[in-house]
């Protein structure tokens, strides 16, 4: 019973004198004190103390002395989870976790740190741990920001937490989420030839910043274009280059040794599949795709797949062609001045008409025949060195492109025609890239090179023997592509 207002020893006389006059002897307990409210909770102010290092009270009030049945010491609610929640979708591999704050039913106003927790969800009991971490509490809600990136269309799970010093309150109910990463490619940046730079080459160096990529796309390729018009309706040069790399140009015989591997880098760079015109201005961009890309015309024969993603173009540059630029070679693996018929042990055959100089009714062959096929090349030299073997035909760079299954682009294949017993084989020994008319091959190499197609698998040209040559499109594993295109056989002597 408490007393309003009433100074103790007044109401202790006037209860003990009723006491006597009645008789009665009682042990009492009465409180010091007789107030009309409660003792208030410790302010935020005391808790800034505690956190500080000091207030008894609120440590009192706040930490318990032994664990609750969740195993918690810290007197506060659990903090309510706000998203993601209830199987929800992420788009981004480092989400944001979002909970109404924890609460603290004895203290007002005390600011306690949140600790998150993120799971992969491994399928049976339980999950792997992959991120944690602890942020300041916010106002009336705190977030964390992942860090460490997730995978892409997994599922996890999260909790929440308050804590303060070394104890912490119950945890929040666990929730669950998926990662569903929007696949995107953005538009790369042009680097050179930059607007308005005039080039001394005929085929000049195109580079690009490479774009940055959203999601897992595997192999992206970077499609170049070159065009006459700033539209890109007379499109003259398409190229594609694994992003990343540059193909490594063989300057000479001497070096050779360099390295034929891609170098990776933050840029990719190609060269056109023809000689621009010198004088002239061209424009170019580029795109990124994991998809395949054909060489012309630009809107055909592109493989779609519900898994390709193609990004936006880059900005269009112009250059123009310097009136006094000089040839570049394009082919990934060797130069024109390099193969051409300089020292003793090579030899060159010119050819001025499109007439096959074999009879090809009269040969076996032991790929696709391809003897009915469209000629619409004309091969207009035959190099052979010590190596390089060259074949040069007026589609070289105008086929179009398809994919092998490592990813490379190609445009079709040379042959060789060999007459063995008294009869001619032909076989496909090699895969050409866009543009491309010279192999580092040489006289030893058509035996391993002919996929396993027999006899020519222990054939080897000597010196003086008559040898063929010819330009297809993909062949070597059957009629692949959309063109079923050939140039003529030229036949050359051995060196």
């Amino acid at each position: 019973m408490l007393f309003p207002n009433a100074g103790l020893s007044r109401c202790y006389k006037q209860l003990c004198n009723v006491l006597r006059r009645l008789g009665i002897l009682l042990v009492v307990v009465l409180p010091l004190a007789c107030e009309n409210s409660s003792p208030t909770a410790p302010t935020a102010q005391t808790a800034s103390g505690v956190l500080g290092g000091g207030g008894a009270n609120f440590t009192a009030a706040m930490v318990s002395p032994t664990a609750t049945a969740d195993g918690s010491t810290l007197k506060v609610s659990p903090p309510v989870p706000q998203s993601p929640i209830t199987n929800g979708e992420v788009d981004t591999l480092t989400p944001r976790l979002t909970v109404a704050n924890a609460e603290a039913p004895f203290v007002s106003g005390v600011l306690f740190p949140h600790q998150f927790e993120v799971y992969r969800v491994d399928g049976g009991i339980g999950g792997t741990l992959v991120d944690f971490g602890t942020v300041s509490q916010g106002s009336g809600v705190t977030s964390y920001e992942v860090q460490t990136p997730l995978v892409d269309d997994t599922s996890y799970q999260w909790r929440a937490r308050a804590v303060f010093q070394d104890t912490h309150g119950p945890w929040s109910a666990l929730e669950d989420f998926r990662t569903n990463v929007p696949l995107e490619i953005f538009a790369p940046v042009v680097l050179q030839p930059a607007q308005g730079e005039v080039v001394e080459k005929l085929r000049p160096v195109l580079e690009i910043q490479n774009p940055e990529i959203v999601g897992e796309l595997g192999t992206v390729f970077i499609e170049f274009q070159v065009a006459t018009d700033q539209q890109f309706l007379d499109i003259v040069s398409i190229m594609s280059q694994e992003m990343g790399t540059h193909p490594i140009i063989h300057c000479s015989h001497e070096c050779q040794s360099v390295s034929s591997a891609l170098s990776r880098e933050e840029k990719t760079s190609a060269t056109p599949s023809v000689d621009l015109e010198a004088g002239a201005t061209y424009f170019w961009r580029a795109r990124g795709t994991n998809g395949s890309i054909s060489t012309f015309p630009a809107a055909a024969f592109r493989v779609a797949e519900t898994s390709e993603i193609t990004g936006e173009f880059s900005a269009a540059a112009f250059f123009k062609v310097s009136s006094d630029a000089s040839s570049s070679d394009s082919d990934d693996e060797s130069s024109d001045d390099e193969n051409d018929s300089s020292s003793d042990d090579s030899d060159e055959s010119s050819s001025g008409t499109d007439a096959d100089e074999i009879d090809l009714s009269e040969v076996t062959f032991l790929h696709t025949n391809v003897s009915s096929w469209a000629q619409t090349s004309t091969i207009t030299s035959v190099t052979v060195g010590a190596p390089p073997i060259c074949i040069r035909h007026t589609k070289a760079g105008k086929w179009p492109t398809i994919y092998t299954g490592g990813g490379v682009a190609v445009e079709g294949n040379p042959w060789v025609f060999a007459k063995i017993g008294g009869k001619w084989y032909a076989a496909t020994w090699e895969w050409v890239r866009p543009g491309q008319t010279c192999k580092e091959r040489g006289a030893g190499d058509f035996r391993t090179h002919v996929n396993g197609a027999a006899p020519l698998t222990s054939w080897t040209p000597k010196s003086g023997e008559r040898v063929g040559f010819m330009m297809s499109t993909p062949a070597r594993l059957g009629a692949q592509g959309p063109k079923r295109e050939r140039s003529n056989v030229v036949v050359v002597t051995w060196p």
